[in-house]
Order: C-alpha cells, then sequence, then structure tokens
C-alpha cells in the first residue's frame, strides 16, 4: 500500500507538469494563428495560419522530444532544421503583438515573451 501510495505522489506532479505544458503548447498555437503578423523563413513570408501549419507538421515529427512548452518553441518554432536560419516575425505597425514597438522579432523571442504572459496571467 505504501509503494501505491508513493507513486501516486511522485507521478501526480508528473502529470499536471504535462497537462501545464500541452496547454501552453495549445496556447502558443492559437497566439500564432490569431496574430495578424507574418512570419519568415528561409527567405520566404507566410501568414499566421500558413506559419502554424509548418510548426504543427514539426511539432508532430519532433512530438517524442518535446516536454515543455519551451522545447517547442525550440525544436518547432523557432528555425529552420534544414538551414539553421532562425525563424521571424513581422507584426503590423501598432499591432498590440509588436514587442516594444519593435515590428520585426526572432519567433523565438516572440513566442517566450507570449508564454511568459501567459503563465503571469495564471498567477
Amino acid at each position: 500500500m505504501k509503494s501505491i501510495l508513493l507513486f501516486i505522489f511522485t507521478a501526480l506532479p508528473l502529470l499536471t507538469n504535462a497537462q501545464d505544458f500541452i496547454a501552453e503548447i495549445k496556447y502558443l498555437k492559437v497566439y500564432i494563428k490569431t496574430s495578424e503578423c507574418m512570419f519568415t523563413r528561409n527567405g520566404d513570408t507566410y501568414i499566421a495560419s500558413q506559419a502554424l501549419e509548418h510548426i504543427e507538421k514539426k511539432h508532430h515529427f519532433y512530438k517524442s522530444d518535446i516536454k515543455s512548452a519551451e522545447r517547442f518553441i525550440e525544436k518547432a518554432a523557432s528555425k529552420s532544421t534544414l538551414s539553421g536560419k532562425p525563424y521571424t516575425v513581422t507584426c503590423p505597425a501598432g499591432y498590440k503583438q509588436q514587442v516594444h514597438g519593435k515590428p520585426n522579432l526572432s519567433s523565438k523571442v516572440w513566442l517566450l515573451r507570449a508564454l511568459d504572459n501567459y503563465r503571469n496571467s495564471l498567477n
């Protein structure tokens, strides 16, 4: 009985963490999809829905290696696997998702800030 209780109490935080990062990744995907920003990947520019489609394919491919929202950003949403070039995000002037008025950002910085805002909103 003690071993069962020990297992439950040690596994419960792991399950909670897994649920947390899954919710965070879902949030980031919605954040991307609903943005009015353009995404540049290897010199080509895409609207948000096209960028998300590509990111979701990479997420599916790397799913077993993604155990946190930060890892999702790193593996699926920040740079080209083939060229290593970072993805960039360009938001319209005055758009709410610009960061400190900067229209061009790396997608990594843009998504890490969105993740931080999301986490802060939960507290």
